[in-house]
């Protein structure tokens, strides 16, 4: 397999404009490539074929980094790196203040700024356009397409509140669900994908003192809001494309649901809700693998039901993400921590290693 490694002095260089080039297609051109989409087969990407014939969306990997400039002191550099490129650009960088918790969705870098008093911020990589997009502090910030959303913890009258609010980027137009904290709860879980923003509400505990949690969803577009899973012991829900994952802690099993069909399926040993919508991470070999380093990686097709080898050596996977062909992982030593982040295309299995340290990685959704 290939082997790329990007260094520090790899640093600044700033995105190279892709040029699009124009096109004039006849309508007899058009009909023929109608005609060839109605009749082609239903594959998918990476050995399944896919990307034949279309040109495949960019996979960029956020990340911060924190370089030492004395006692106690250091500059914390936000980057984004262009898997399929190897290009590896500065965004931001500060000798005071951070950045936090970053999300790549498109073109569009969300990321906490605490040198706005923790407020979200967004830019588009294209123009370079930045601006805020909170008007307080905000954790956990994530982005599809236009739509951006964060957590915000309140207090009122003693008593702490969350609220999930998401922000249209081209109409301003805001979204906001209100979960108001329970001694019992644990921390609300949200995720964005396209129109769809999905949540658990936590609502009682069982017998066990397992959280018990009801499953939402709301479509963006309308602000209309659904009942996707009633109590039960769910948590930690994802959605990508069509589908929307949890895990059980009764079995510690991750089980999916079909927005199309509502038809709830249990995936494989070892699933995490780490998904791109048609691929979910499966990590195999259990807590005593994890912990001696030997665990192994696998890509499960969502719809054909199929698992992949990802062409990785067993070891301990944390901070994992996947978009198309890309898998990323980070050595699991705590967010705060920095460590080696790496990636591979599951499909070619060239494998570079984007950062030696790094923290808060995050890789593109949509």
């Amino acid at each position: 397999m290939g082997m790329r490694v990007l260094r520090n002095n790899d640093k600044g260089r700033q995105l190279t404009d892709r040029a699009v080039q124009g096109m004039a297609v006849s309508a007899i051109i058009l009909s023929v490539l109608l005609l060839a989409a109605a009749c082609g087969t239903d594959t998918g990407s990476g050995e399944d074929g896919a990307g034949q014939g279309v040109r495949k969306a960019p996979t960029y990997v956020v990340w911060v980094e924190s370089i030492p400039t004395g006692l106690d002191e250091g500059t914390i550099v936000l980057h984004y790196t262009d898997l399929d490129s190897g290009t590896d650009t500065e965004l931001a960088s500060d000798d005071e203040y951070g950045f936090h918790q970053p999300a790549v969705s498109g073109r569009v870098v969300v990321w906490v700024d605490e040198r706005e008093d923790g407020r979200i911020f967004a830019r588009d990589l294209v123009t370079g356009r930045e601006r805020s997009v909170s008007d307080d502090h905000g954790i956990k910030p994530a982005v599809s397409g236009q739509w951006v959303v964060w957590e915000l913890g309140k207090k009122l009258e003693g008593e702490w509140y969350y609220l999930i609010v998401a922000h249209n980027l081209a109409s301003g137009v805001e979204r906001t669900v209100e979960l108001p904290e329970k001694p019992v709860s644990m921390v609300p879980t949200f995720s964005v994908s396209g129109d769809w923003l999905v949540w658990n509400r936590s609502i009682d505990v069982d017998q066990h003192w397992r959280d018990l949690n009801e499953i939402w969803g709301m479509r963006l577009s309308t602000g209309e809001q659904t009942l996707l899973r009633p109590k039960g012991t769910y948590y930690g829900p994802a959605v990508a494309g069509e589908w929307v994952l949890w895990r059980r802690s009764d079995s510690n099993r991750v089980e999916a649901l079909d927005l199309r069909t509502r038809k709830v399926r249990l995936l494989p040993k070892g699933a995490t809700t780490v998904t791109d919508g048609e691929r979910v991470i499966t990590v195999k070999g259990g807590q005593a693998a994890a912990q001696a380093g030997r665990s192994r990686m696998f890509v499960y097709d969502l719809r054909r039901r199929r698992l992949t080898p990802v062409p990785v050596a067993p070891g301990r996977f944390g901070s994992l993400g996947i978009h198309g062909e890309w898998v990323m992982w980070r050595e699991p030593r705590g967010s705060l921590a920095p460590a080696p982040l790496r990636a591979v295309n599951y499909v070619t299995g060239e494998t570079m290693t984007v950062a030696d340290d790094a923290m808060d990685p995050s890789i593109s959704r949509d």
